[in-house]
């Protein structure tokens, strides 16, 4: 069965998980970025992660409103969080020193993986397009997703500017 589901998988595919991976290793190593940099990852894998829940479900309510109610809860409890250890912000040079981590590859694998998973899952079952809890769980695991992203850049932000 997986070799099925593997044979029937555009190619096109195994192409972004391939610069998914590679954008990822990035994120694991020290760097120094600008705040369009800085901004840009969190907000690529917003979209990506929406592009999935319209993709999948279109623009229903349940599937839009699961998505953003998911993705503002995380924003706001990631504010209860601990400062970002290691983040440290060059005014003179205007770069944010941000370090290395394993989580944003984490979670591109996770939308990545989610919205292969719900691919195949809609394509073998297409009852599940109006099932309520799968578009709900769905979704809400998309804003979650998008949410730690989006979170994650506003506090290495917060913490380098304080």
């Amino acid at each position: 069965m997986l070799a099925e589901i593997l044979r029937h998988t555009p190619v096109w595919v195994f192409g972004l998980f391939a610069l998914l991976i590679a954008l990822g290793m990035t994120q694991t190593r020290a760097r120094s970025v600008g705040l369009p940099r800085l901004a840009l990852l969190p907000l690529a894998m917003l979209g990506l992660s929406l592009f999935g829940v319209a993709s999948a479900f279109g623009p229903r309510a349940l599937a839009l409103g699961g998505w953003a109610a998911a993705l503002v809860a995380v924003t706001i409890a990631s504010f209860t969080l601990p400062p970002v250890r290691g983040v440290g912000y060059s005014s003179g040079e205007r770069v944010f020193k941000v370090p290395g981590s394993w989580l944003p590859l984490g979670l591109m694998m996770a939308i990545f993986f989610t919205k292969y998973a719900v691919a195949v899952a809609l394509a073998r079952q297409p009852v599940l397009h109006a099932a309520p809890g799968f578009v709900a769980a769905v979704c809400c695991a998309y804003g979650m997703f998008s949410g730690l992203f989006f979170a994650r850049g506003l506090r290495i932000l917060r913490t380098a500017r304080a």
